[in-house]
């Protein structure tokens, strides 16, 4: 019996490898890619040799089209019968077998046409009602996404509406409720959830625009391009065309600038930068997309980009660093995913014979079973059974000593300080971090709730386990210590960047949440109530145990819904996060928030110094009364409360112009802006209705509650030693912040009173505006009785707003039939904005206002229905954002100083500061005005006040601009005489003898109009006083009859400016390919004397190109020149050659005349990086050569004048903080040196 048993095991055993020999490397899901049959016929040899394909295909396969599906403006109102018959051949590919999704691209989007989300929509239904077999268009209803799909037991689906982020007109976004996710956080916020909770899922995310792509779409612009811009359109006429300049301006605004289309357009570069964040923080994903009529496998920071695009057509691809494969060819992509947790890619191309091929096929991922560790690929760390399931490490570094069931911890030993390092950053609250505490062990199985781990959520600093309890319940595990590492870029994380940010870890107080708790015991404001404990070695901690185990944290009961008969956190009916609660608000008027319970927080935030709540640190409790929902507050993460600054470096970054969302907590209750700047779009939106009175009583009653008594308990829930080391003066610091809480208060109501948004929903209402005396105006909103068109019952929203107070109303209507109605007569009053918004709006105004300008301003579709008297502006249109409403809009204006140290060897030593003021308006993209101020003093007379202002779209898209320059002495100018053959003495130059001095006012007063992102037209008057000064001794002191005479006499001028600037660059610094062409004319006319008037034009182009040469090279090159025209110009009017501008090797305006030509050239060479533990930086090299010479009278005599060097260049950290160094050499010189921030070349 005992053999037959063995005997039994032994082939039981021998089945069961033979079982997992045959499984381990079986296929578990197939995914076909393929992408872009919108702008032609789909070739019937295709469809048949894809079809042959997946009829052979004998595992589970799902079918992903990667956008611009059917037609190539959309499908529009009136199917056409080509539109029709291409979506049926796609259905019917999986009509039998498989699933297909389809992801809408911007062709489905009427071409990013303005019935983009119609047509989007009309292809959704059409796909539902003729689907044959589970094809589903995600995401539904033109939503941004993201959908999730989970595909057998390996792949997680996520798919992303691209066009969304990038369409130009009409789309589902705030305050829209069709959709769950209605902005740019939120949906970034739910792809980072989608990613972490896939876990054991190989996740593929798939959207039609590609996030890196070597296609004509990424700016690889073919050759031919540059010859023929028309090589690859459809105008088959002027196909070989040849224009050669013109072809290259036609590149480079694509490659650059871009349409809506292209990746360098200013909205798909958004899309990139918002999903590059996303990938930065994870790896092994594999991002699917088309748009580029190409096949692509692209490898960047441990993550895959496949475009598959070229189902029906292709087009040219170019190859870079991170291309692993790329092919301009008809054809698809495949993913394979293995049981084994193996990954693979393979590209099929179509043949002419009528099949496809295919012709690579590549491993994304090993398996964890035996990987190849001689094979550069990475090993799947999500899926297969021989991964290990093992949590990332905890990102704390705490100190933890066990004995029985108590713990001595040092929260932070890292954090200590002493000599430089604390005078610099402070002491902050360092005595805590580094004081030992004993707490509990926490053993999970033996705790009254039977918690279980349920999720790994560690942010970017805090490692957090999730835990739920036996009832369901949910509560979370917060590390009490932080490290900034997952919040800075990857390229800059372990280098000096992060240690110089864990210094500020320490201005938390790393136990402030238990003082938080107390306190907010003594009030009826909704809060967790978290306990400190280190995690013991509990075996329910399960993969989680072997890095978790004393891990020093927080526990609390995270807010959650209703359960049952079991209601949910705070007894409510049901939680939102601020993102959903905007949704309810929005969706009905019926719905509202707790003003007085939101304020009454936001005023303990103030009180306490947390400057730390933005929207996702509150979750919203919901309760039902009637058919009425209201949502009160419940504050969360309290990591910010009672934060100290008090070093150097701190006391920097607390600056308003530093750091704007960051406050130290003193006594005084300083800097409300920047204490209050995390919340400010949510406080703009949820607090309108409070008045000041409000905000008083608000203050007075948390006065009254946190006595001395309360705030001592407070601060006796503290470890023993931490209250009596650091605890004792924030309780101090408490009780004066409370006798200054009214006025703190008062300051907030203020700031917030100066521009005040008060949004309707998307139900029908009634807003009444009322004029008042004293320059009041009193604003309600009712609902509207649907049948007689007037207010229906009680205000739901009533204020007064004072003239003193308040500079702007704006009224929202959103959605449904709204009524706006002003009325009343007064002297003066507030400037009403209103927005009606999507529907059959009714706008009357019968008001009047005897002071200046126009009270009201109407804006609204042009159907709205007006009744407006001669106190309202008409604004209506029918541009696509007419009626935008974002919560987040508002913009602070700002001031930021700047200063330099200056050093040249004309000059010599000195120093440069200023200050820049932007201010914003409504509906002014980045600003209203631009005021700069600037002052510059050099050791050796250089002596300037200099101010700038440009006001934005004054008229239509035309900026307003002045400056004006005072120079007590500008800038060193040299000056040789006039001509191509002047002498340089360098004993006469050491003296001095050539340099010459002017000062005086210049000014200008223009309009400019921007466009293609980087370029403008500009023109304006312009008025300047100069006079000159000299040595006696000095060249223009110099009787010299070899020499043309110089106009040195005091010059009042009136003139005119003229600049035009076509900038195709890439980038305005670190240029890297790409076209400028500037032209400057300028016109002077003096004043007296009756002297004619005189002038200069001056202009360059250049043209950049990159290329790889065993290793990246950068060619510039540029074509310059100036002609002046009139007599008797003064000496520092004349066109100039020399090292500054255009002709390095020589010096500063070495060569002056009236008529100028030069080329320069420059070749960078991108030797490579270092990831140095201090700073990374970018290295290379630079050659150049420039040629130039001067006319003067129509003559020039001698050479061309040649400069030629070399040098080198370092940008640490990011290109923009790249600076360069050139040793220049020519005839005249034997070696010039100049040192700057970027290239001279690029300026």
């Amino acid at each position: 019996m005992l053999k037959k048993i063995l005997l039994l095991g032994l082939l039981s055993l021998g089945i069961t490898l033979q079982v997992n020999a045959q499984t381990v490397d079986s296929v578990a899901q197939v995914v076909y890619l393929l992408g872009n049959t919108a702008s032609t016929t789909i070739p019937a040899d295709h469809l048949q040799a894809f079809q042959q394909v997946l009829q052979a295909e004998k595992n589970p396969f799902t079918v992903v089209h990667l956008g611009d599906i059917a037609a190539n403006r959309g499908i529009g109102k009136r199917l056409n019968a080509g539109a029709n018959q291409k979506i049926d051949q796609l259905l019917q590919l999986t009509k039998d077998r498989g699933k297909m999704y389809l992801v809408p691209g911007d062709k489905d989007w009427d071409n990013s046409g303005r019935e983009g989300l119609e047509d989007v929509r009309r292809l959704e239904q059409y796909i539902k009602t003729h689907q044959t077999n589970a094809q589903v268009l995600l995401p539904s209803s033109g939503c941004p996404g993201p959908e999730i799909r989970d595909i057998g037991k390996t792949i997680r689906l996520i798919a992303l509406n691209t066009q969304w982020w990038m369409h130009p007109h009409r789309k589902p976004a705030e305050p829209d409720t069709d959709c769950g996710i209605l902005s740019d956080a939120e949906f970034l916020e739910t792809l980072e959830n989608a990613i972490t909770d896939a876990r054991g899922r190989q996740i593929i995310i798939v959207g039609h625009h590609p996030v890196l792509s070597n296609g004509f779409y990424g700016g690889h612009v073919p050759v031919k391009s540059h010859f023929f811009p028309f090589a690859d359109t459809r105008l088959k006429p002027l196909t070989w065309l040849p224009l050669p300049g013109l072809g290259s301006l036609y590149a480079s605004y694509r490659q650059n600038t871009g349409t809506p289309r292209d990746m360098a357009n200013p909205g798909y570069q958004n899309f990139i930068a918002n999903m590059n964040r996303v990938f930065q923080e994870h790896d092994q994903l594999i991002y699917a997309a088309a748009h580029d009529y190409s096949l692509q496998l692209n490898a960047l920071a441990n993550n895959y980009h496949i475009v598959s695009g070229s189902f029906s057509q292709k087009r040219n691809v170019a190859k870079n660093i991170e291309s692993q494969f790329n092919r301009a060819k008809t054809g698809f992509a495949k993913i394979t995913t293995y049981a084994s947790g193996k990954v693979t890619t393979s590209f099929y191309e179509f043949t002419k014979s009528g099949t496809a091929a295919e012709v690579a096929n590549y491993t994304l991922l090993q398996s964890a079973c035996n990987p190849d560790p001689d094979k550069a690929i990475p090993v799947n760390k999500q899926v297969g059974p021989c991964i290990k399931l093992e949590m990332p490490a905890p990102i704390t570094t705490e100190e933890v000593t066990t004995n029985g069931n108590k713990a001595t911890v040092i929260a932070g030993p890292q954090y200590a300080a002493k000599g430089l390092k604390l005078k610099f950053f402070g002491q902050l609250y360092r005595k805590s971090w580094a004081q030992p505490v004993q707490v509990p062990l926490l053993y999970l199985s033996r705790t009254p709730e039977k918690l279980r781990p349920s999720k790994f959520s560690g942010g970017r600093q805090t490692t957090t386990l999730q835990l739920q309890a036996a009832d369901g319940r949910q509560f979370i595990f917060r590390s009490v210590d932080k490290d900034p590492i997952g919040a800075i870029p990857p390229e800059l994380r372990n280098t000096v960047v992060t240690d110089v940010l864990r210094q500020i870890t320490p201005t938390e107080q790393p136990y402030g949440a238990l003082i938080v708790s107390s306190l907010l015991d003594a009030t009826d404001i909704l809060h967790a109530q978290p306990k400190l404990y280190v995690l013991g070695d509990d075996r329910v901690l399960g993969p989680y145990r072997k890095n978790y185990q004393d891990l020093f944290g927080m526990l609390e009961e995270q807010p959650g819904d209703a359960k049952g008969e079991t209601l949910g956190f705070g007894g409510a009916t049901n939680l939102k996060n601020s993102f959903k609660l905007y949704q309810e608000l929005y969706r009905d008027n019926n719905n509202h928030i707790d003003a007085q319970a939101f304020g009454k927080a936001r005023a303990f935030d103030i009180f306490i110094g947390d400057w730390g709540r933005q929207p996702d640190n509150w979750r919203w409790a919901g309760y039902k009364t009637d058919s009425q929902w209201v949502y009160r507050p419940i504050p969360r993460d309290r990591d910010h409360a009672f934060s100290r600054w008090d070093g150097v470096i701190p006391w920097l970054a607390d600056r308003k112009w530093a750091i704007p969302n960051i406050q130290n907590f003193d006594p005084e209750i300083g800097g409300i802006r920047s204490l209050t700047w995390a919340a400010r779009h949510l406080d703009r939106f949820l607090l309108t209705s409070l008045t000041r009175q409000d905000w008083l009583n608000l203050a007075e009653e948390l006065q009254r509650t946190f006595t001395d008594a309360v705030i001592d308990k407070a601060i006796a829930e503290l470890p023993p030693l931490i209250a009596k080391a650091q605890g004792q003066e924030i309780g101090t610091t408490l009780k004066a912040r409370r006798a200054r809480l009214p006025a703190a208060m008062e300051e907030y109501y203020e700031l917030l009173a100066q521009y005040v948004d008060v949004v309707g929903t998307n139900k029908n209402e009634y807003f009444k505006i009322e004029r008042l005396p004293d320059a009041q105006v009193r604003v309600q909103i009712f609902r509207k009785n649907e049948e007689t068109n007037l207010p229906q019952g009680e205000p739901y929203y009533n204020r007064i707003f004072f003239k003193k107070e308040t500079n702007e109303i704006r009224l929202y209507g959103l959605g449904g039939q709204d009524v706006f109605d002003v009325s009343g007569q007064t002297a003066a009053s507030i400037r009403v904005r209103i927005i009606g918004g999507d529907g059959q709006d009714s706008i009357r105004d019968v008001s009047a206002v005897k002071s200046y300008g126009k009270s009201t301003v109407v804006y609204d579709n042009k159907a709205t229905k007006l009744d407006l008297g001669k106190e309202a502006r008409n604004l209506t249109s029918d541009t696509p954002d007419i009626n935008a409403f974002s919560p987040t809009s508002f913009v602070y204006n700002a001031y930021s100083p700047n200063g330099s140290l200056i050093y040249n060897q004309s000059d010599g030593v000195g120093l440069a500061l200023g200050v820049t003021y932007k201010r914003q308006h409504f509906r002014k993209k980045d600003f209203a005005s631009i005021y700069s101020f600037g002052a510059r003093a050099t050791q050796f007379g250089n002596l300037q006040l200099t101010t700038n202002t440009l006001w934005r779209h004054v008229v239509g898209q035309w900026d307003l601009g002045a400056y004006l320059d005072l120079g007590g002495y500008f800038r060193t100018y040299d000056f040789f005489g006039l001509g191509n053959s002047t002498k340089k003495n360098e004993q006469l130059y050491d003296d001095k003898f050539y340099k010459a001095r002017y000062g005086g006012v210049m000014s200008s007063v223009f309009v400019q109009r921007q466009f293609f992102q980087k370029s403008y037209f500009r023109i304006g008057p312009l008025f300047e006083t100069l006079t000159t000064n000299y040595r006696d001794n000095s060249f223009l002191n110099q009787p010299n009859g070899e020499l043309p005479p110089v106009n040195t006499q005091k010059q009042q001028l009136i003139g005119f400016n003229t600049d035009f600037v076509l900038d195709l660059r890439d980038k305005l610094i670190f240029t890297q390919r790409g076209i400028r062409i500037l032209v400057r004319h300028n016109t002077y006319k003096p004043i007296k004397n009756n002297m004619k008037a005189y002038g200069l034009t001056e202009g360059f182009i250049d043209y950049y190109a990159t290329g790889r040469v065993y290793l990246p090279v950068t060619l510039a090159l540029r074509l310059g020149g100036g002609r002046n025209y009139g007599d008797n110009l003064p000496y520092y009017k004349y066109t100039t050659l020399g090292m500054r501008s255009n002709l390095r090797g020589y010096v500063i305006n070495r060569f002056a005349g009236d008529a100028s030509l030069y080329v320069n050239s420059e070749v960078r060479f991108h030797l490579g990086e270092v990831e140095s533990a201090f700073l990374p930086f970018r290295y290379g090299g630079i050659a150049f050569f420039d040629r130039g010479r001067v006319w003067y009278q129509n003559k020039s005599e001698g050479r061309w004048h040649d400069g030629y060097g070399f040098g080198f260049y370092i940008a640490p950290v990011a290109e923009r903080f790249a600076f360069s160094m050139l040793l220049q050499h020519s005839r005249e010189e034997l070696l010039l040196f100049s040192f700057g921030a970027g290239f001279r070349f690029d300026q």
